[in-house]
């Protein structure tokens, strides 16, 4: 029943819509401030975190989208334990990696510059295991900010 919004060949549901989408078709949640809750992390979620937008051409998904999509198919069956679960286990898990990443930036920016150079940051990539297909600034150097957003995504 559920996955029908995510994926398959049923009825698109709203598990790919907008966040705005999403509240104009629940109505009002004034009167579930537990879902109201729900609703406003998910949302401050996928803006902090673009890369968690379900959109459902995802060529390699990110590995907590099927969270995101299973707590927005709770907040559309109002369920809003479940859904809140989703959030928390979301939440715990963008913590741990920005942590990882943090710890191995650290790691590898031998100056302490908060820049990595092409090479450290290739080796960072390495070490974390992700593909690197991201273009360093001018001077050929990835800040903390930037490589968290690449890694992450």
């Amino acid at each position: 029943m559920g996955c029908q919004c995510c994926h398959g060949d049923g009825p698109i549901g709203y598990s790919g819509a907008s966040h705005e989408e999403m509240l104009k078709n629940f109505g009002d949640l004034s009167e579930d401030a537990s879902m109201a809750a729900v609703v406003a992390d998910l949302a401050q979620i996928t803006e902090e975190h673009p890369y968690l937008k379900p959109t459902g051409t995802e060529p390699t998904p990110h590995q907590l989208l099927y969270f995101v999509r299973r707590c927005r198919e709770y907040v559309i069956m109002r369920n809003s334990k479940e859904a809140a679960s989703c959030i928390e286990r979301i939440q715990r898990s963008l913590k741990y990696e920005i942590a990882q990443i943090r710890d191995a930036f650290r790691r590898f920016d031998h100056d302490g510059s908060n820049y990595l150079d092409q090479n450290e940051f290739k080796y960072l990539c390495a070490y974390l295991g992700r593909l690197i297909l991201t273009n360093l600034d001018l001077f050929g150097a990835a800040e903390f900010g930037m490589s968290q957003g690449f890694l992450l995504s």
